[in-house]
């Protein structure tokens, strides 16, 4: 099946494993496992020679679409279809200290002159001031009124969504205010969420609006993670379960060997029998692959200073 194309997991198993679907990806999983550890003899090539490699992408944004129920995405798409009909996209913020959820995007007057609520374009994370968030209020949060007196040390704030509550439609992303006499769009049926203007300064949001929690960074946060971040928490965890090697396992094979210098430090303790030195990490190893020997450069020190695994060996610590 392979020889043909490279086929999805869950496609292989079906195909071996028709009659047991629910169990077909463990089914493979174990069928490779055996199939790389089948072999005539222990130097000879195994069965299958499976090689697992992992390709990681930093997480882009949160999104949601509003329809009902709501769906999650961390992908980042302008239209998702729902039973044939096609709703906008939203990007996602979350408060850091009570959770509550937050759309973020930019105003865009269309020649109608309707004002529809976008993603945020790539222009923001250069000039974040002309981001806008609004509160999804629900029955966990609702709306904390301000206290000027603690509002006083965390500066004047600016925004046209200051203290507003308004109407966004989830079938066409048209944004109004709530108390406004007609529709913010023509959508039959019309289907719209209210949401609540959080005030900013240079794209930050000071004050929660749901909890009121305030800092003079900003209190709620995009889902935007770095590549070093994602990279570094798989690479501890994959790590953490390679097992170690046996103290008696040779590291490098024959040929390399004998071909080490007699002279230099390390040849002194394999000719005269001596005890091995421990091995860092009990000799795991992890290879990590980079498209940038920039990003190469940076990432090996930032995965040295965060990993900080619970040692099982001593050899480890």
């Amino acid at each position: 099946m392979l020889e043909e194309q490279p086929t999805p997991l869950d496609q292989i198993g079906r195909r071996l494993f028709p009659e047991q679907p629910e169990q077909a990806v463990a089914g493979v999983t174990a069928l490779v496992d055996l199939a790389a550890q089948a072999r005539p003899a222990e130097d000879d090539q195994p069965l299958l020679p499976a090689r697992y490699h992992f390709f990681v992408r930093a997480i882009e944004g949160a999104y949601v679409c509003l329809c009902s129920p709501p769906r999650l995405l961390l992908e980042r798409r302008e239209r998702f279809e729902v039973d044939g009909s096609e709703y906008p996209v939203f990007e996602l913020a979350v408060c850091r200290q009570c959770g509550a959820a937050y759309l973020v995007g930019e105003r865009t007057e269309t020649q109608d002159g309707k004002d529809i609520l976008t993603q945020p374009g790539p222009r923001s994370f250069e000039h974040p001031s002309g981001l806008e968030f609004f509160l999804l209020p629900d029955e966990r949060n609702g709306e904390v009124p301000d206290d000027e007196d603690e509002l006083v040390s965390y500066g004047p704030v600016s925004g046209t969504t200051a203290e507003q509550r308004l109407r966004l439609c989830v079938r066409c992303g048209a944004i109004d205010r709530a108390d406004a006499i007609f529709s913010p769009c023509d959508c039959t049926p019309p289907q719209s969420v209210r949401v609540i203007g959080a005030k900013t300064r240079d794209g930050n949001v000071h004050v929660c609006r749901a909890c009121g929690s305030r800092s003079t960074g900003s209190v709620v946060f995009r889902f935007l993670t770095g590549n070093d971040a994602a990279a570094s928490v798989l690479a501890t965890a994959l790590y953490q379960e390679i097992p170690p090697r046996e103290i008696g396992d040779e590291v490098q094979p024959q040929e390399q060997q004998r071909g080490i210098d007699e002279w230099s430090s390390t040849a002194g303790a394999s000719a005269s029998g001596g005890a091995r030195a421990p091995q860092v990490g009990g000799g795991r190893q992890l290879l990590i692959f980079s498209d940038s020997r920039q990003d190469a450069a940076f990432f090996a020190p930032y995965l040295n200073r965060t990993y900080s695994p619970t040692p099982a060996h001593p050899e480890d610590a």
